[in-house]
């Protein structure tokens, strides 16, 4: 494990993030058309891909960048700025290869052999029960909230894994080809339309021996494995809301100086003291969300590059800051649409979608501030969380 970051990943971070950055532009202008169609157009996709963003935590000995949480977050958070939907799924194919990082040697050759610009997507919360039969394992069922799916190569299902000499499953992951399964156009939404997130069905899917994990033995193989599950778990879409409220405020302001305030006496509306505040205070609390991520990301980091492990302490702080961070993001937010006015929700207002879209993504359970606010007030007060299973 290294001690420390080194100047070189610092210049393959920042030759990524330009191309991410080169990007943007071409995913906001492609936004709408994946509100509308409730997927990502496949240039999108491409696009990403060709930026390098598909492999960001896939293994370097395949050709990944092998990152570490600081540059998901940077990605994550200047894809936002193009378009919501990207910017979620990237969480999803990159944390698809941090499990796959874990599975075998033939698993991560099967996958990445011709290179990791490979999509794939997965699930964290087990619905299902493969059982054990000669070879591998059998499994049935589905799993919703599949985002990514129209564009993965593989799928990684999350089940319990029964094989009748234990009263107590294990819990893994089923690598399998999404051409064995179908899927359902489920997904219908206010917001974080483009992430195409419907439902995935298998029907007696046969899955071999070695494209099974069973995480309950799962031993690290990158040095971001060492990243505590809570802290990962937080920070893992963390970027999306900053990057959406980023893009927010850009837009609004953009379009502030053309604007007066109805029945009033202010022809020019960045005349007037309230718009003003209101745009103050909607960067300040863009900034507080960003710095604080960045805080925890530091912490994770902390665990890649010098082998620290984090304390309860230390880990409830990190997924605290993520969770202080969504509610400045949606208070924002109110400041930016309120000042906006009501053509923010225009249909032909990216502010509307911009809106909908942080509404919606901001309601994942990995985001809620006060279960967030729970933990690390329990461990400040010298108590166990019993709000969560782990910390």
């Amino acid at each position: 494990m290294s001690s420390a970051v080194t100047p070189s990943l610092e210049v393959r971070r920042r030759e990524l993030l330009d191309r991410v950055e080169s990007i943007v532009p071409f995913l906001r202008e492609n936004a709408a058309q994946a509100d509308k169609d409730r997927r990502l157009p496949q240039s999108s996709v491409e696009a990403m891909a060709d930026a390098g963003v598909l492999g960001l935590w896939a293994p370097e000995r395949f050709g990944g960048f092998e990152g570490d949480m600081t540059t998901q977050l940077e990605v994550v958070t200047a894809l936002a700025r193009g378009c919501s939907s990207a910017s979620w799924l990237t969480p999803i194919f990159t944390g698809s290869n941090f499990q796959i990082s874990r599975m075998s040697d033939e698993v991560q050759e099967e996958v990445w052999s011709d290179g990791t610009n490979v999509a794939c997507c997965g699930f964290l919360t087990p619905g299902q029960k493969a059982e054990k039969v000669p070879g591998g394992w059998r499994v049935s069922g589905k799993w919703p909230w599949a985002s990514g799916c129209y564009h993965a190569k593989w799928t990684l299902l999350a089940a319990d894994l029964v094989d009748g000499r234990s009263d107590f499953p294990g819990f893994g992951f089923l690598l399998v080809p999404m051409s064995e399964l179908t899927i359902k156009d489920t997904w219908f939404t206010l917001g974080m339309r483009g992430t195409g997130s419907n439902t995935v069905f298998g029907d007696d899917v046969f899955v071999p021996e070695h494209r099974v994990i069973d995480m309950m033995k799962a031993q690290p193989t990158l040095d971001l494995h060492q990243v505590p599950d809570s802290v990962f778990q937080s920070l893992w879409f963390a970027g999306t809301p900053i990057g959406i409220a980023q893009a927010a405020l850009e837009t609004a302001m953009g379009s502030l100086r053309k604007r007066s305030i109805q029945y009033t006496n202010y022809f020019k509306q960045i005349e007037c003291p309230t718009t003003q505040l209101d745009f103050a205070e909607a960067a300040s609390k863009i900034d507080i969300a960003d710095l604080l991520t960045h805080r925890a990301a530091a912490d994770a980091d902390r665990c890649v590059h010098e082998g620290a492990e984090l304390n309860g302490a230390q880990r409830a702080r990190a997924k605290h800051d993520c969770g202080v961070g969504v509610t400045n993001l949606r208070a924002a937010m109110d400041l930016i649409v309120s000042q906006a006015g009501a053509s923010a929700m225009a249909d032909f207002n990216p502010l509307q979608r911009l809106y909908r879209d942080l509404s919606t993504c901001t309601l994942h359970a990995m985001m809620r501030p006060s279960i967030a606010a729970e933990v690390r007030g329990r461990m400040m007060l010298g108590l166990m969380p019993t709000n969560v299973p782990f910390i």
